[in-house]
Formats: C-alpha cells, sequence, structure tokens
C-alpha cells in the first residue's frame, strides 16, 4: 500500500503539480526577461554613452577655447598693425623726411594687408573687399594724409578690428 497506494499516488500529483506550476512561472519569468532584453541592452551601454558625451563635451569646450584665444590674438594682432599703420601715417603728417615715412607706413600697410589676408575668414564678403580697398586707399601716395586718417577710423570701426568682448568658456 506504501508503493502503490493513494498516498503514493497523491504525492506523485502533488510533485507533478508542483513542477507543471514552477514551469509555468519559468516561462512567465522568461517572457519578462525576453520584454525587458532591449531594457538591459540599454542599460548596459549606458555608461559607454555617459563617457563618449563625457569626452565630447570636454573636447569641444577644449576646442572652442583654443580657437577663442586664436582668434583673440589674430584680431589683437590685426589692432596693432592698424595702430603702426596710424603711427606711420601721422609720421608722414608730420615729418621732413617724407620718403622715410611714406615707406615706413606702406611697409606697416604691407604688413597689415598680409594679417588681413591670413584671416581673411574673420571677415565677411562685403567686410573684406572694403577693408581691402581702405588699404590700397592709404597705400597710394596721390591721396591726401586726411583722407588717409578717414580710411584708418573706418578699419578701427570694422567688427573685426573691434576687441571682442570678453566670455568665459562653458564646460
Amino acid at each position: 500500500n506504501m508503493l502503490g497506494g493513494d498516498l503514493m499516488q497523491l504525492l506523485l500529483i502533488q510533485t507533478q503539480v508542483m513542477k507543471v506550476d514552477m514551469e509555468s512561472a519559468l516561462m512567465q519569468m522568461d517572457q519578462i526577461m525576453r520584454a525587458n532584453r532591449l531594457n538591459f541592452s540599454l542599460m548596459a551601454c549606458m555608461p559607454a554613452v555617459l563617457v563618449g558625451s563625457s569626452f565630447f563635451s570636454i573636447t569641444s569646450t577644449s576646442f572652442g577655447t583654443r580657437t577663442y584665444r586664436a582668434r583673440t590674438q589674430s584680431r589683437e594682432d590685426m589692432r596693432m598693425l592698424l595702430g603702426e599703420a596710424e603711427r606711420a601715417l601721422a609720421e608722414l603728417t608730420y615729418s621732413r623726411n617724407k620718403s622715410f615715412a611714406s615707406g615706413m607706413l606702406l611697409y606697416a600697410l604691407n604688413t597689415l594687408f598680409q594679417s588681413v589676408q591670413k584671416h581673411r575668414q574673420f571677415f565677411s564678403p562685403a567686410e573684406w573687399r572694403s577693408v581691402r580697398l581702405d588699404i590700397m586707399t592709404m597705400s597710394d601716395n596721390e591721396v591726401p594724409v586726411e583722407s588717409k586718417l578717414n580710411a584708418v577710423a573706418r578699419l578701427a570701426r570694422v567688427k573685426v578690428f573691434v576687441p571682442e568682448p570678453h566670455r568665459v568658456p562653458q564646460i
């Protein structure tokens, strides 16, 4: 009775019922895992995305700061060269040795023109034409000194020659 009786049969049935319940629970768990596979994949790649975005942010900030410094330095160089041309023009006005002063003015204008041409990307096409025309006007010996001084004043008002306002780089 113990091996083939009702008690043994009930135990076997209960074991089979528990086995079926466990398999259905495992099936439901597998189904939930398959449904969340995308979530787990996204969770696994999130640290890599955070590291990549941090690296991109730091890199772009450093390049932006470097570009800002280079642009500020080139603007300052062009302003200093414009001031040197203005001093040479003033020396031409008051000097007794006109040929030497004229040569110094041409040298200053040539240096200014080379710098402006090197940093042409800072100018809009209309500004570039205007700056080039003003420098050429200042280098012409037949143009009166007053007109050359007006050209220097015009150049000083061009956006590229005006100092850029101080900004704090974003990190």
